[in-house]
């Protein structure tokens, strides 16, 4: 039987549009407390290196033709260098009901990564290759996704969706990933022990259960959290 408790909310980085289904899945759920899947070291970078990204972006873009700046990938890409949606959707939420909204990820990928991206994503050349292949219709992209996900936790894709080398939890087999996952998996458990009504926000692929290496779904299992996949 599901923990009322604890609910876990698995969502689509970038997909923006799960906003408004975030917002109605808080409101019936009303928890006493949100947490989020990101951590303080990135907040507080993404703070303060937001704009700078932004200009340099807007500024590298000149170098590609005008037909291609508006390229989905380039869109994608802004999304990726804001600040998370689910971050801003849950801190919204949590300011209007007057709860606490608690980032509970590791910082230790983001000091890896956000550091780099200036150099790395922003420079003319990633921009051009980004570019290079046929344009996308976004929305259909993150449809696309949105089912690949729900029937994934839902337990009904097949194989070879679930082969070793593709599966969603692939990146699981790294040490690194797996301390990142209990850290992530404890930090909630030591919310929710103190909570009455916890509300986490994440990745769906956490919310994956019974493969081949442990989620953070599974190891919360003993405290049966309910598990909800956002759609529009």
């Amino acid at each position: 039987m599901e923990n009322s408790r604890l609910c876990l909310i698995g969502s689509l980085h970038l997909d923006r549009a799960l906003g408004p289904a975030l917002k109605r899945l808080l409101l019936d759920i009303r928890p006493d407390v949100i947490t989020v899947e990101i951590s303080r070291f990135s907040i507080r970078f993404r703070q303060r290196a937001m704009p700078v990204w932004l200009t340099i972006l807007k500024r590298n873009l000149r170098s590609l033709p005008p037909r291609r700046r508006g390229h989905s990938e380039i869109r994608l890409l802004t999304r990726q260098l804001r600040m998370p949606w689910e971050w801003v959707a849950a801190c919204d939420y949590a300011t209007e009901a007057g709860i606490r909204c608690i980032p509970v990820d590791s910082g230790n990928f983001a000091r890896a990564e956000l550091p780099g991206w200036h150099n790395r994503l922003l420079n003319t050349r990633n921009l051009h290759l980004l570019t290079e292949e046929p344009d996308f219709d976004l929305e259909q992209y993150f449809e696309k996704r949105r089912i690949y996900a729900y029937n994934c936790v839902k337990g009904r894709v097949t194989p070879p969706y679930h082969c070793e080398i593709i599966h969603p939890l692939s990146y699981l087999r790294a040490d690194d990933w797996q301390r990142r996952e209990l850290i992530l998996a404890r930090r909630v458990e030591k919310v929710a022990s103190i909570c009455c009504k916890t509300a986490h926000i994440g990745g769906w692929t956490h919310l994956l259960t019974n493969t081949q290496w442990k989620s953070m779904a599974d190891l919360l299992g003993h405290l049966r959290p309910r598990r909800v996949m956002l759609a529009p």
